[in-house]
């Protein structure tokens, strides 16, 4: 009986191996018509702030220049795709249905369009949005600087809309999960996190980047002085933007009502506010190291820049063999850490050799009529 078990085993591990071996390759990526653009949205004339109730007088100048890009995906036969991240406290649905309303000429469908903000506390208030943050009531003059400012942004974020589409070129997508950790429950001390880092590249043909949309969940809340900015999500669009001249990098949030750089709100100190850049300035490098996956492909996985794990998977199904079926999965996995550590607003990367190459396999007995009855892990 030992015999055939082993006999069963060896035959099994080389057919994956074999399987593993086909399966590390990855597949040819889809092309895609993909079109970015950006634009700066930067008000030249004193404005309220939007995100601190406190700030009462209008702002007093610009830390950083603050923009709308824009993401196109899809041929005008299929009806492009829009992604639009601005450098805002917030969006109203008046002001995306006025954008759709706009767009809809050139092939853009509402349910296709998305317009989000990145949450920045340090950004023009605009109409519509968070109206009774100061309680009380605005000045009329304040009023009409609010008033002008939505207006121009409607029309920019337009126009950084119909500039995406018309840049619109083959392009690969790829995409990759990370890992960053200056984020931290602000409601339950040790409360949950989501230190996910989603990033999808988009390159030329010819392998240059064009563009990079990356999300994360966390408060843009580190700056509340009472000048203009983009806060964390600015200065992270700006850094990959600057190491990559001719890319549009788009920076949004995700779910992070409850989240707060782990600094927190420290007035006008702009050097915290970069810190993240150093984590975020990571994403182009891993996925220029791992070259991304290809959107479609379901047999590799990674997680970058912090702990990332690069997983080449084969499952095989083998059998009957009186009367079971033998299913197993191997996967041979290396471990690498570079993981960032931003401890009240400083900023320490530690640096681990990567692991060696790791092989696992389960093998499940299922016999009839499809019942497991046992699973070996090793």
């Amino acid at each position: 009986m030992k015999t055939v078990i082993s006999l069963i085993c060896g035959v099994v591990l080389i057919g994956a191996a074999a399987r593993a071996e086909q399966r590390t390759a990855a597949p040819q990526p889809q092309t895609y018509l993909v079109g970015a653009a950006v634009r700066d949205i930067t008000p030249d004339y004193p404005i309220r702030l939007s995100g601190f109730g406190s700030r009462r007088t209008e702002s007093e100048g610009v830390t950083v220049p603050i923009h709308a890009r824009a993401l196109a995906i899809g041929s005008d036969a299929d009806g492009p795709a829009v992604l639009v991240v601005v450098d805002t406290t917030g969006v109203s649905d008046a002001l995306v249905s006025e954008i759709a309303r706009r767009l809809l000429p050139v092939g853009v469908r509402r349910e296709r369009l998305a317009v989000t903000g990145t949450h920045t506390h340090t950004a023009p208030m605009i109409s519509g949005v968070l109206a009774t943050l100061f309680g009380q009531p605005v000045p009329p003059e304040h009023q009409a600087h609010i008033d002008r400012y939505t207006k121009e942004l409607t029309d920019n974020i337009e126009k950084v809309a119909r500039a995406a589409l018309a840049d619109r070129q083959p392009a690969r997508l790829s995409w990759s999960v990370g890992s960053v950790g200056f984020a931290k429950n602000r409601r339950t001390v040790g409360g949950p996190t989501d230190h996910a880092l989603p990033v999808l590249a988009a390159r030329s043909p010819d392998g240059k980047l064009r563009a990079v949309l990356t999300t994360y969940a966390n408060h843009a809340v580190t700056l509340s002085h009472n000048f203009v900015g983009g806060d964390w999500p600015g200065f992270a669009a700006g850094s990959i933007e600057e190491k990559h001249p001719g890319a549009v990098a788009l920076v949004s949030i995700g779910c992070g009502a409850d989240q707060n750089p782990v600094s927190n709100v420290t007035g006008d100190k702009v050097d915290v506010a970069r810190v993240p850049v150093l984590s975020s300035g990571n994403i182009l490098a891993q996925l220029e190291t791992r070259n991304g996956f290809p959107v479609l492909d379901d047999h590799l996985q990674t997680s970058v820049p912090g702990l990332f794990i690069t997983s080449m998977p084969a499952i095989q199904d083998f059998g009957p063999f009186f009367g079971f079926t033998i299913a197993v999965r191997v996967s041979l996995t290396r471990l690498a850490c570079i993981q960032p550590c931003v401890p009240l607003g400083s900023s320490i990367l530690r640096h681990a050799a990567p692991a060696p190459f790791s092989l696992k396999f389960s093998m499940t007995f299922t016999g009839r009529p499809g019942r497991t009855y046992f699973q070996l892990i090793g």
